[in-house]
């Protein structure tokens, strides 16, 4: 074992990516025509080892790369400028890393065990837009207000097995309304349920879903107008549900919905109304109230990526830098969770987020034993310790010259 055959930790991450089906992609956009030196594949990885070590520019980028020789290894890459990542980013068609986006997507979910798609029968999709805010006088391609310029994040994320699955993504200039991505976003699927707020609210395709059977639930809107209430259904009065109802809407000289639906008033903690509207007139309406509260998840997904990712420093200004940019933050995001998934750790995503920005460049065993240890409790009871993980990384220690401590009795290289 030496320097040339271990693999870092970041090299294990980044084996999720299908490599092939970026080599045909690429090949068939053309997009390495000309190039000598900076290939897609190399700028993906590179800018994906931006997006975990949360690098600002493309001058600190390139600078991490030229004064680390493991990351010129694990890049594949001897050098580069800033100018050359710049004029790259720039011409690099955004579509290539929304299929990779997309293969990474399919491939996780493809991982779930089938026993627990049967259990998930009813597959919840919750569906948001997420605006992402940029300087007017540098995107003025992306004006959306007087004063303001912005991409949009149109997301459907899926719950199943017990994460939040970012399944779908579409960017678009922040002008556009939010369900003006409904019909890419919610798709026919008789198994799922899809979760949404009043910002999508449109009657004809509530109608259209309907006649699917694609089931969803929303927010009603306060305009809201009640055609006709058809049944009055019997509520618990100690229970939160303070009505259940089956009702038309529409008026004139809207439109008259051609579907009858089902309308759910409930008590929030805080003492607040909230009025639902489904197409499911079977699922019980406490279940339907604890299944919106679920939206939430979509919220904090935005939050995540917004918080950990570079998402709001800019590597370049002009459309396809940025929103390669967006693609690649959504492609680390994937990876990290089915990373986890790979090395079976149960903590939080964050935990492996960090765990990767400080042991990115150690062999993975060493990485693996940092989440244990922070997982394990802080009691004076016995611990456990991975020996084959410290073992690992003390040989690794004294492969690269770094084990002029290990003479020093008092001192434990890992723990």
């Amino acid at each position: 074992m030496d320097e040339d055959t271990t693999k870092s930790s970041f090299t294990e991450y980044l084996e999720g990516i299908d490599s092939k089906l970026l080599f045909h992609t690429v090949d068939r956009l053309k997009l390495d025509r000309y190039t000598k030196k900076l290939f897609t594949s190399n700028l993906l990885k590179l800018m994906i080892y931006g997006q975990v070590k949360q690098v600002s520019s493309l001058t600190d980028l390139s600078l991490h790369l030229n004064e680390q020789d493991l990351l010129k290894r694990d890049i594949g890459l001897p050098s580069i400028s800033t100018s050359q990542l710049s004029r790259r980013l720039r011409d690099v068609n955004p579509e290539v890393f929304q299929a990779v986006f997309t293969q990474l997507v399919a491939q996780i979910l493809a991982s779930v065990p089938p026993k627990q798609k049967r259990e998930e029968a009813k597959r919840l999709c919750i569906v948001d837009a997420s605006t992402i805010t940029m300087c007017l006088s540098t995107f003025r391609w992306a004006e959306f207000r007087s004063t303001k310029a912005g991409i949009k994040l149109h997301q459907r994320v899926v719950l199943a097995d017990g994460e939040t699955f970012p399944e779908k993504a579409i960017l678009t200039y922040a002008r556009p309304s939010d369900r003006s991505q409904m019909k890419e976003l919610v798709e026919v699927d008789e198994d799922a349920l899809y979760l949404f707020d009043r910002g999508y609210v449109d009657y004809r395709k509530f109608d259209h879903y309907n006649v699917t059977g694609t089931r969803f639930v929303t927010r009603l809107k306060h305009n809201a107008r009640v055609r006709e209430v058809e049944e009055e259904r019997h509520v618990d009065p100690e229970s939160k549900i303070l009505r259940d109802a089956i009702v038309w809407l529409g008026h004139y000289p809207g439109y008259w919905m051609r579907s009858k639906l089902r309308l759910i008033a409930v008590r929030t903690e805080d003492g607040e109304t909230i009025e639902m509207l489904t197409n499911d007139l079977d699922l019980d309406a406490t279940e339907i109230a604890a299944l919106y509260r679920r939206r939430w998840q979509i919220e904090l997904f935005f939050k995540w990526i917004k918080q950990h990712l570079v998402i709001k420093r800019w590597y370049g200004t002009s459309r396809s830098a940025v929103y390669n940019q967006v693609w690649v933050a959504l492609i680390t995001y994937v990876l990290f969770i089915g990373f986890r998934r790979r090395i079976k750790h149960q903590g939080r995503l964050l935990d492996v987020y960090k765990g990767m920005q400080h042991h990115w460049d150690k062999p993975l065993a060493l990485l693996i034993a940092c989440l244990r240890r922070r997982g394990e409790r802080t009691s004076r009871g016995r611990r456990v310790y991975n020996v084959e993980a410290i073992f690992a990384y003390t040989v690794w220690q004294y492969e690269q010259g770094k084990a002029d401590h290990l003479d020093d009795r008092t001192y434990d290289p890992v723990i």
